[in-house]
């Protein structure tokens, strides 16, 4: 039975535990070191893992450990913010981590008792798993430090799709579950096994595993490169487009120069009005890919998709405006669901616009006054517009649509805490505004 000393100075040793590994995961994946948040994870994680080894039995040693993961990716996802991709890939970094302090520890007993070491008066000993505790909080330590100071990190690609999302925790999570048991089990019981065939397995298990991962990322890799390939193709076939629109619009300058001055001479200035209307419309065009050429360019998705939605306005004779003042910067939103939202706020524009008399959409991206992205797309509309209800799922204004659209957008903006979408309608526009920060 532990005494409430024993059980504190566990309970300690535990938090200090997860502090140290909430320190390295943060800094490994460059995830921002908050240290409320970490003060949390800490103390939430290292509660949670003192109770579960003195819950659940020894024998039980698998369903301790599935608890323990569930428990980490629910704290890494929820209190430090993690991506999707690191909160799977961090509970068993920390899971890993654990057994190669628990072995450094391990190791620095036996150097430091040699002959007196026994591994079964260890395991049974409630003051030595203590003192095993702290031995590897202090070996946690230099990784710790380490990795702030030279700001190691592990790079896993953004636009990672789930598939090889699945191949890595897999990988890991097979890895976790052949060295875990094994090495637990030969440390806490009687059984004597060389210290240099534990190096081995570790140091082979753990080669094998950054291999598996590297190739698997190598993969996701040549996806993307291909996604960009295409892209590209679409970028070029736009510089030709705009080249060409140039070309013409300077061989028929003079035509037009020619036209305007036979309205001035008759005096039609309705005529010449809307001659003026029709010149700019046709160069809207090009209007709205330079600020694409000089800007998004970097961003092959957001290029094709804009790009896709130019193609729609001009076969629909709506009228597009794109301001576009600064580049992309969308923080830790994967590009595909960015993608996404941009997708359904600008159809949703263009088809509202498309419906009304006005025919009109506007679309800026800029920072604001605290430096955070903001995407606008107005557009005009005819008929009434629920502010509210729009956002309900199933909602619709549209008979033959499902009405998921701007479901979906808000769904995917909860997953983001540094996001958030503000609606505005006036007598004239219909405005979405898209905040990042």
């Amino acid at each position: 039975m532990l005494s409430v000393l024993n059980f504190a100075l566990l309970f300690i040793a535990g938090i200090i535990q997860m502090l140290l590994q909430g320190i390295i995961i943060s800094s490994f994946f460059g995830e921002k070191l908050d240290k409320k948040r970490l003060a949390i994870f800490s103390i939430l994680t290292g509660v949670a893992n003192t109770i579960l080894n003195m819950v659940i039995p020894q024998n039980l040693l698998i369903l301790n450990i599935i608890i323990y993961l569930v428990i980490l990716f629910t704290c890494c996802k929820t209190i430090l913010y993690f991506s999707k991709i690191n909160a799977v890939i961090a509970p068993f970094f920390i899971m890993i981590l654990n057994i190669l302090i628990q072995y450094f520890g391990l190791l620095i007993v036996r150097v430091a008792f040699a002959e007196k070491y026994n591994a079964a008066e260890w395991a049974s000993s409630v003051s030595h798993a203590i003192a095993m505790r702290y031995i590897g909080n202090v070996v946690l330590l230099l990784p710790a430090i380490t990795s702030i100071y030279f700001r190691l990190k592990i790079k896993f690609p953004k636009d990672i799709n789930n598939e090889k999302l699945l191949g890595i925790a897999a990988n890991i999570f097979i890895t976790c579950f052949l060295i875990v048991p094994n090495i637990l089990y030969f440390n806490n019981t009687a059984v004597k096994i060389p210290t240099e065939v534990m190096i081995f397995n570790i140091i082979s298990i753990f080669i094998l595993l950054l291999l598996s991962i590297y190739n698997t990322l190598q993969s996701s890799e040549l996806v993307l490169k291909k996604q960009e390939t295409e892209f590209q193709k679409l970028y070029i076939g736009a510089q030709e487009e705009m080249i060409d629109t140039l070309r013409g619009f300077k061989h028929d300058l003079g035509n037009m120069i020619q036209v305007m001055g036979g309205y001035l001479m008759l005096g039609d200035y309705a005529g010449l009005e809307n001659f003026h209307k029709q010149m700019q419309k046709e160069n809207q065009q090009i209007n709205n890919i330079s600020p694409l050429n000089a800007y998004v360019k970097d961003n092959p998705a957001v290029y094709g998709l804009l790009l896709a939605k130019m193609s729609h306005a001009v076969v629909n004779d709506i009228e597009l405006y794109m301001d576009i003042q600064t580049k992309i910067d969308i923080g830790k939103m994967n590009s595909y669901e960015f993608c996404r939202i941009l997708g359904i706020l600008m159809d949703n524009a263009l088809e509202a616009a498309e419906n009304s008399d006005k025919k009109l959409v506007e679309f800026i991206i800029r920072l604001d006054q605290y430096n955070r992205l903001i995407v606008e797309v107005s557009n005009s509309y005819s008929g009434e517009i629920d502010k509210i209800k729009i956002f309900e799922k199933g909602f619709t204004t549209k008979g033959k649509h499902s009405g998921f659209g701007l479901w979906e957008v808000s769904k995917i903006i909860s997953k983001y805490p540094r996001c958030n979408i503000d609606t505005s309608i006036t007598e004239d526009a219909f405005t979405q505004k898209l905040v990042i920060w």
